[in-house]
């Protein structure tokens, strides 16, 4: 069974109760699991405003089509009653709203103390300004690359981040499960009914893809940029962006320096259970070979433009993961958003892959990749592939 088969629902407030009963009440519906909706107040706290949130969250998570009861318990401790009450509901996951990031404290203390019990995997959710209509997970490997004990060995990872086995400690289980756990969530709400899903990925690519990356239909877009840019890009008002973190001692850390997503949107932290892998590397992650960037033509090694002005930019897509009768499609897409060049199969002693480009007009890099992103993920033929993207500024003719 998943994360919906009994969601825990801790809720602090009256003004966030209702959204955040109603997503955990989605993802319950979708494994016809339950909600518990937990108000954890201080032994001095108000009785009623505590029984009231929790009774607002159950009813929301009911109209949503789960099963739900409430939940209001006085403690001195926060950490320790959510404990208390995953263990006797055999919660599959903890939800519970978000705050801002820049100033953790008291809530900080709290979720850290969550992800090292390593009972339950966590979803950190701050609601939007009102329900989203499509869900975009951000995969980053590094907010899921968990930092060596030793600078020595941080000084390694940075030399050769190709190398699975050097390139963080063996945890790469909890890896995989913060990125499963973000893709099994954003395949409930899709099924929910909460429109289409888009699945991005930022920066270098130094660890492989969970299986679960191919359940949901679309693509994969690689843009190697910092996360920030890439969801600049590509953000809208009724998105809902779930970004998955590895669940180490750092995780409000990580989570602070998770890109500002724009403050209508929903923002959710998926934080997978905290667990040493038994089993190797390879085994954790999918093993699907990527194209090696050295052997790939000069022009789809560019400089990564991170900032830029209006212009006119040049995109160069890779396309790898479908076969190379896929090029008229490419290309199909391309046009529909600039002028294409032409699209070409390239290949390597052990893979291939098709690449293409496309100049356009755009207000800025970011906005051309956006774009560019948006017209190949409505193409049905490449829901398979992943598609990675690379930009650079033209110069404008005099």
């Amino acid at each position: 069974m998943g994360p919906g088969r009994t969601v825990l629902a801790l809720v602090a407030s009256p003004d966030t109760a209702a959204p955040l009963g109603r997503l955990a009440g989605q993802l319950a519906r979708h494994e016809a699991g339950d909600v518990v909706a937990l108000s954890v107040m201080a032994l001095d706290g108000q009785e009623a405003s505590a029984r009231g949130a929790a009774r607002t969250a159950a009813a929301a998570a009911e109209e949503a089509g789960a099963s739900a009861r409430a939940r209001a318990v006085a403690h001195r401790s926060v950490a320790a009653a959510v404990r208390a009450e995953r263990a006797d509901a055999d919660a599959s996951l903890v939800l519970m709203g978000w705050r801002a990031p820049d100033d953790p404290g008291e809530f900080g203390g709290l979720v850290d103390q969550l992800v090292q019990d390593a009972e339950a995997p966590l979803l950190l959710v701050r609601p939007g300004s009102a329900p989203f209509q499509r869900t975009v997970v951000a995969l980053s490997d590094d907010e899921l690359l968990i930092p060596s004990d030793s600078d020595e060995e941080s000084a390694a990872v940075a030399s050769t981040p190709s190398d699975p086995e050097t390139s963080a400690h063996d945890d790469s289980s909890t890896r995989a499960d913060s990125s499963t756990l973000a893709l099994t969530i954003a395949r409930a709400l899709v099924h929910g009914g909460n429109g289409q899903a888009l699945v991005v990925r930022a920066g270098a690519r130094r660890l492989g893809l969970p299986e679960d990356a191919g359940l949901l239909e679309g693509p994969i877009h690689h843009d190697p940029r910092p996360l920030e840019h890439v969801l600049a890009g590509l953000e809208r008002p009724d998105d809902a962006v779930i970004v998955p973190v590895a669940p180490d001692a750092g995780t409000v850390a990580r989570a602070a320096r998770l890109p500002s997503v724009g403050t209508e949107s929903w923002l959710l932290v998926a934080i997978g259970q905290r667990v040493r892998p038994h089993a190797p590397f390879a085994e954790a992650l999918d093993a699907t070979p990527v194209p090696d960037e050295a052997a790939q033509p000069p022009s789809s090694r560019m400089v990564i433009v991170e900032h830029g002005t209006s212009g006119h930019f040049e995109v160069v897509v890779t396309v790898t993961g479908v076969g190379l009768e896929a090029d008229t499609t490419v290309a199909h897409r391309l046009g529909a958003v600039g002028t294409p060049g032409p699209v070409e199969p390239r290949a390597s002693a052990d893979h291939q892959w098709l690449e293409g480009s496309v100049v356009l007009e755009a207000t800025s890099a970011t906005a051309a990749v956006g774009a560019v992103v948006s017209a190949m993920d409505r193409a049905s033929e490449l829901h398979q592939a992943e598609i990675t993207y690379h930009v650079r500024a033209l110069p404008e003719q005099q």
